[in-house]
């Protein structure tokens, strides 16, 4: 863990633990050892985070201008800690090739290239296609909690794993600090808490359903397949940056939209149609208009920024990689 992170300008950081293990390690065996055996009557008081404003730009002064910041407990952060180390080497097997993010041995540009790709070969092969670049509104504080825990159930984490995560998760509470004094406290209810080892893990679980949804609704024929001869993914997903290809027509944008309510019902997370774009690799633009306006995202062309990075379909220009 980084050594001088502290939650508080009085909070103790992992550099002391090290200093001072042998005067603390009782405590710590005994916060474990109850832990360990589902007792979490308590832990509540060693899981409490402050929300802190920092300022984006220094003339700050609205609300907007400002980005909150989690400071966990120390104690809290490391039994995160210790349930992401055994989960992080099963990531791999249990999470799709669409999603990249979080996991150890991929790569943000594997999206990239998939998506690059995947728009290139649809030009070629002529096929009227359309790209959706979807926005996820509040992506980790709308997670549900009783639909979480039934997707790991389906991945088939044990009982136990699942009540340490119960006592992660509703023992947490946070205190907004206003002019140097915290307040009450907010217990969650809901989501993940940004600064938690764990909730990347939990999130990417939690996003690698929609893509599962996705293809299984190609299998069953509510989405058309993208070609007719050549297996083309037709999503890719970076944490809640999600790309998904499909044909310009009222019945694959009708069962696309009906898809992401659903999944926005189920799990809390809904996608921002009006912040999200549409972008026509082949066809015509009048003709595909009926559809595309029953999704309501806004159209745009090529070139477009995917991951930061210019997306085209021929290689793009020096200059679209000027800052």
């Amino acid at each position: 863990m980084p050594a001088r992170k502290a939650p508080g300008p009085d909070g103790f950081t992992a550099e002391f633990l090290r200093a001072c293990w042998p005067a603390v390690r009782q405590d710590f065996i005994a916060v474990f050892q109850q832990l360990y055996e589902l007792r979490g009557c308590g832990f509540s008081c060693l899981n409490q985070a402050l929300l802190m404003l920092l300022p984006k730009r220094a003339d700050a002064r609205g609300l907007g201008d400002y980005r909150p910041i989690s400071l966990i407990h120390l104690v809290a952060k490391i039994f995160a800690k210790v349930l992401s180390l055994r989960l992080a080497p099963k990531l791999n097997d249990l999470v799709s090739t669409s999603q990249n993010t979080f996991i150890p041995g991929r790569s943000l540009h594997d999206n990239f290239v998939l998506v690059r790709q995947s728009a290139r070969l649809l030009h070629q092969l002529g096929a009227p296609c359309v790209l959706l670049k979807l926005d996820l509104t509040r992506a980790f504080d709308s997670i549900s909690w009783p639909l979480l825990f039934d997707i790991l159930r389906c991945y088939g984490f044990g009982t136990r794993f699942l009540g340490w995560l119960a006592i992660l998760l509703s023992s947490a509470s946070t205190k907004v600090i206003m002019n140097g004094e915290p307040g009450p406290p907010i217990w969650h209810r809901q989501g993940l808490r940004q600064g938690d080892p764990m909730s990347p893990q939990l999130f990417v679980l939690t996003m690698d359903t929609l893509g599962r949804l996705l293809r299984r609704a190609t299998e069953l024929r509510i989405l058309q397949q993208l070609h007719p001869q050549r297996p083309i993914p037709s999503v890719s997903l970076y944490a809640d940056d999600v790309v998904l290809f499909c044909h310009p027509t009222l019945g694959d944008t009708s069962a696309v939209r009906s898809i992401l309510q659903l999944f926005g019902r189920a799990y809390g997370l809904h996608v921002n149609f009006l912040k999200s774009s549409a972008t026509l690799i082949r066809g015509d633009a009048e003709d595909a208009a009926p559809a595309l306006d029953l999704l309501g995202c806004p159209m745009v062309e090529m070139p477009i920024t995917y991951l930061g990075i210019p997306l085209t379909l021929r290689d793009p220009l020096l200059p679209s990689f000027n800052p």
